[in-house]
């Protein structure tokens, strides 16, 4: 059994290495051979067969590239480590009730094996009050939109900072007086003022050239100077995307937040939907993990649930002008930071009477530390009482 929890730490690592949510299939075939080398004279005889008690062949594995999740091979690793209980034990015994402690040896190795590859899927709610509902919200600032920043860094917990403009030094900085930063990057759109442009135009072209489609698209009218991308195709322009996490990485951000990616609720010139961004999304946050950064996810507030087990803070824009602060409840659950800038702006646009006492409530409530920003981002902050 010992051997087995081993064995699963192992497959569970390469899994998460891997830059997308749906298992190739060298993962597939390498996991089983694994499982059945190690136990294949101890497990019952229909262990690394299918329903029908039949060898797996490789046509079935490539009948499931495309559909197998992490989730289902979550709950097969589970079914095996419950077919080797009952193989050892006289008596089949059910995995210990959530929340009671493991009477037996088994019980409490099956409780380890699952917590171990938990991460795979979502864990069940707590019962208990959300991690935020005691704890004194984090303090924190925003400022991206400015060619020369405040020094010092201001006096807050976190601290988002443009990816590209912002110095090492500055990051550096604010690092050394207890401030953790977080590196802002657009992910879901391509900006003509950033030094690697070309870059993407150049593969975009290439693309072009080998008779593939373009994965650049149609301009984004509210930002000038950015078209979006098509996220569909990520795997493509991954390596560029890649190139700025590693750069976020050697200023010394913990953090970095990924902008734009909710393109499917955009007219891109694609048709993108919501289980592209989370494909997207998701291979964005392992790269993250994989070289030490923490990601965070900025707005889709609809999609926190599916998300949050990828990510480790959130960040939302006016989520009290338009009442989705509780989305937030995942992260908040987890105990994970969760921000909000209101834009007093856009409550005027949207004509309405800004109302910051009940913006702050509503936030407060819903376990958000909530700040108030202009729409341009710059060292102007105001903040709840």
């Amino acid at each position: 059994i010992a051997t087995y929890l081993t064995l699963i730490e192992g497959v569970t690592q390469r899994l998460a290495k891997l830059p997308r949510r749906v298992l190739a299939l060298d993962a597939i075939r390498d996991a089983r051979a694994r499982v059945l080398a190690a136990f294949g004279d101890t497990l019952p005889a229909t262990a690394g067969a299918d329903g029908a008690g039949r060898p797996a062949t490789a046509e079935d594995d490539a009948a499931v590239i495309g559909r197998v999740e992490y989730s289902f091979f979550a709950d097969a690793l589970e079914h095996a480590l419950n077919d080797l209980r009952t193989d050892l034990s006289p008596t089949p015994v059910s995995p210990p009730p959530a929340g009671r402690r493991a009477a037996a040896p088994l019980a409490a190795l099956f409780a380890a094996a699952v917590a171990a590859m938990s991460w795979l899927v979502p864990a069940p709610a707590a019962a208990a009050e959300p991690a935020r509902a005691t704890a004194a919200l984090p303090t924190w600032d925003w400022i991206i939109g400015i060619d020369k920043l405040p020094s010092p860094p201001p006096a807050v917990e976190f601290l988002g900072l443009d990816g590209f403009d912002a110095p090492q030094r500055y990051v550096v900085d604010a690092g050394e007086r207890g401030i953790r930063t977080w590196c802002y990057l657009s992910v879901g759109t391509i900006e003509n003022w950033r030094p690697d442009r070309k870059a993407f135009e150049a593969l975009n072209e290439k693309e072009l050239k080998a008779g593939r489609k373009p994965f650049i698209g149609k301009r984004y009218p509210e930002w000038e100077g950015e078209r979006w991308l098509d996220v569909r195709r990520y795997a493509v322009f991954l390596p560029l995307m890649i190139d700025r996490l590693e750069m976020c990485l050697d200023k010394g951000f913990e953090f970095v937040e990924f902008d734009n990616l909710d393109a499917y609720e955009n007219r891109t010139g694609f048709t993108i939907r919501k289980s592209d961004t989370i494909r997207y999304a998701e291979a964005l946050a392992a790269e993250a993990r994989r070289l030490g950064l923490k990601p965070m996810q900025k707005n889709v507030p609809e999609l926190t649930e599916t998300l949050e087990p990828h990510f480790d803070a959130l960040l939302f824009e006016d989520c009290a002008l338009y009442k989705f602060c509780g989305d937030a409840k995942p992260f908040v659950d987890a105990g994970k930071p969760v921000f909000d800038a209101d834009y007093p702006e856009g409550w005027k646009d949207e004509g309405k009477r800004f109302d910051k006492t009940k913006a702050c409530d509503q936030a407060k409530k819903a376990g958000v530390s909530m700040i108030f920003k202009r729409l341009d981002l710059d060292a102007w902050v105001r903040r709840c009482d």
